[in-house]
């Protein structure tokens, strides 16, 4: 801990400070005023921060009036683009999956028939 009026070092069992003399008791009672002051200090400033955003609020909520139509209007005109693409999206899903499925279907089949073979293989050799 350093002597609040002068800096010094103090050391631990010391009752005063060994450059101004400041009893340790003065010291410690400085150093709680200097947390009060600091506490008020930050509890002020938070409060000028809550005025200025009371005050401002109504600024921001009129901005946020006029600007909310322009928003929706953007919306309303995306949605019919938005909407074609998921339907594009969706054919397109669609006829890849008609076009793959037979290729699939054929695939599960020979699949399906060399696992036999196999099988018939396994138990002829078994």
């Amino acid at each position: 801990m350093n002597c609040p009026k002068c800096g010094t070092e103090l050391p631990l069992d010391a009752s005063y400070c060994p450059k101004c003399g400041a009893p340790r008791s003065e010291i410690e009672r400085l150093l709680n005023d200097a947390a009060r002051a600091a506490k008020r200090a930050v509890d002020a400033g938070v409060a000028v921060v809550d005025r200025a955003a009371k005050e401002l609020e109504p600024t921001f909520n009129k901005a946020a009036a006029k600007v909310r139509p322009a928003i929706d209007d953007v919306a309303r005109a995306v949605k019919p683009v938005a909407d074609k693409t998921v339907k594009t999206a969706k054919e397109v899903a669609d006829k890849t999956v008609a076009i793959v499925k037979p290729a699939v279907a054929k695939a599960a089949e020979t699949t399906e028939h060399v696992a036999r073979k196999v099988r018939e293989r396994v138990k002829k050799s078994g």
